[in-house]
């Protein structure tokens, strides 16, 4: 049935509340598809046909189709760019701001800060998508808002638990006042059929895990900085944010991405593919996730496997720019454990730099 009918002391109600509190917020809503989470979160609950919105250019596909079906007149902004968005603002006025923490095709990472001082400065509503940031920012996985202690200057955010909780359910998290009226106002909730209770059992389990097991998230960075400076190291250009749980390896048009996608497949090694309208037209991807449970062997396959396709170029036409001049790194510079060494006190030094430029950055706010 649909959760609308649900009572406060059920199993899924009970985890919203944890949940809330996770991110901030003590009130949220579970939705059975992690997509639906995000276009109520800019649908009927928050915004009319009178309401500006304002997207990232790159803000994921179902917070367009949320401006969308809401009939609110949606308007991009350049990417991580908050002065193009204040210059939209001062032409058509406060509404609704939208962006995510982490841009799950390229793993950049948004400028919350600045966006959430403009968005307080012109009198606009700021939600913002952590689907790649709960479980892996902050002490306990509260995603990069509550890391950057912005949460009371973020009004909403969004969470697809098929990431870091690997199920299919999502959440949004916001003021209670809101929220109360939340899953009568919105369509897809009120649509849904409820989170099934073995299903809400597995995500309070999961959610106990992240909380209460940071060693995960300290190994899961040092895995994602190793992982990035061997990248860097080998013919195949990628491009990663310094800190999160992926890293994306640049195709072309489909035909190349799919070829080299099937190369590392034949190979053991699989991907995401993200091709249009996931990405712009000729810019497919495929996005390499890593875990905690990666050993440098596993990491060590990955890169030799990205080395032998670009010596064999089994892509025809190879897309251009994906190979790096120069020399191919030899097998013997990979087994050479001072140079491990060496890259694991880089990448080590590299996770120091990054929390204190986020304890900088909150202490600037």
């Amino acid at each position: 049935m649909s959760a609308v009918f649900l009572n406060e002391t059920s199993l899924q109600r009970q985890f919203e509340r944890q949940n809330g509190v996770l991110s901030g917020r003590r009130s949220g809503g579970a939705l059975s598809v992690g997509l639906e989470c995000q276009i109520p979160a800019s649908c009927r609950p928050l915004v009319d046909h009178r309401t500006p919105v304002y997207l990232d250019q790159f803000a994921h596909a179902s917070l367009w189709e949320g401006a969308r079906m809401a009939g609110a007149p949606a308007h991009a902004f350049r990417h991580n760019q908050p002065a193009h968005l204040e210059r939209l603002i001062k032409r058509y006025g406060p509404g609704l701001i939208l962006v995510d923490a982490i841009y799950s095709a390229y793993g950049t990472i948004c400028p919350l800060a600045e966006i959430a001082a403009l968005s307080e400065r012109a009198g606009c509503i700021l939600a913002v998508d952590e689907s790649h940031a709960i479980g892996v920012y902050g002490p306990h996985g509260e995603g990069l808002v509550h890391t950057l202690g912005l949460t009371e200057k973020v009004q909403y955010r969004t969470f697809s638990l098929s990431k870091a909780f690997a199920t299919r359910a999502g959440m949004v998290a916001g003021p209670e006042r809101v929220m109360t009226y939340f899953p009568y106002e919105a369509r897809p909730a009120i649509f849904s059929s409820a989170v099934l209770q073995h299903e809400v059992a597995a995500l309070a389990a999961t959610l106990k895990v992240v909380q209460e097991e940071d060693w995960r998230r300290q190994q899961l960075l040092v895995q994602h900085a190793l992982s990035a400076r061997r990248f860097a190291k080998a013919w195949l250009r990628g491009r990663s944010n310094h800190l999160a749980d992926h890293r994306a390896a640049f195709g072309a048009t489909k035909i190349q991405t799919r070829a080299l996608r099937d190369a590392l497949e034949d190979r053991g090694i699989f991907g995401a593919v993200f091709a249009a309208p996931a990405t712009p037209k000729n810019h497919a991807i495929i996005r390499l996730s890593v875990n905690a449970r990666l050993r440098e062997n596993d990491l060590d396959r990955v890169i030799d496997t990205c080395r032998t396709i670009a010596q064999e170029k089994e892509i025809s036409p190879w897309p251009k720019g994906l190979l790096k001049s120069g020399p191919v790194p030899g097998q013997d510079d990979a087994d050479n454990e001072d140079l491990r060494d060496k890259e694991m006190s880089i990448a080590i030094a590299s996770l120091r730099n990054v929390s204190r430029e986020l304890s900088g950055a909150a202490k600037r706010w």
